[in-house]
């Protein structure tokens, strides 16, 4: 819905997707997609492998090799509502964040609720770009 814009970003313009699907115990698959400004659709694929297994929360997400086990997250899931419907995630250092929803678009409530947990988190809202989704009716 919403992300702080990484560079495999850069071509997307809008329907952002992130799907996840359990690997193994400690691993699951990420692939990004979105649609470009040509209308055609750009995929990444990456693994996330859990950093603490406590949380279950933490992760070493790379997309361009084989992640190696690591103390050190990269990906934070930060926030996750009660009902799976919205989350918040990001990076320790904040230079990376996003706004995840199950649907294409989001209540007044939980933009509300969105912006409260990532000023919570030290996230400056300003510099997170809405992502438009194609809602079909």
């Amino acid at each position: 819905m919403a992300s702080i814009p990484q560079p495999f970003q850069s071509l997307c313009e809008r329907d952002t997707q992130a799907e996840y699907a359990h690997l193994d115990d400690s691993t699951i698959s990420v692939t990004n997609s979105c649609t470009t400004a040509q209308g055609m659709v750009s995929r990444l694929q990456g693994k996330a492998v859990v950093t603490d297994p406590e949380s279950l929360a933490q992760f070493s997400v790379n997309f361009f090799a084989e992640p190696q086990p690591s103390d050190t997250p990269n990906y934070v899931v930060t926030y996750l509502d009660e009902d799976y419907s919205l989350a918040v995630v990001g990076n320790p250092d904040r230079s990376a964040g996003w706004v995840l929803s199950r649907t294409k678009t989001l209540s007044a409530r939980q933009w509300e609720d969105a912006k409260s947990v990532l000023a919570d988190r030290g996230y400056e809202f300003s510099h997170f770009q809405l992502t438009p989704h194609t809602v079909s009716h």
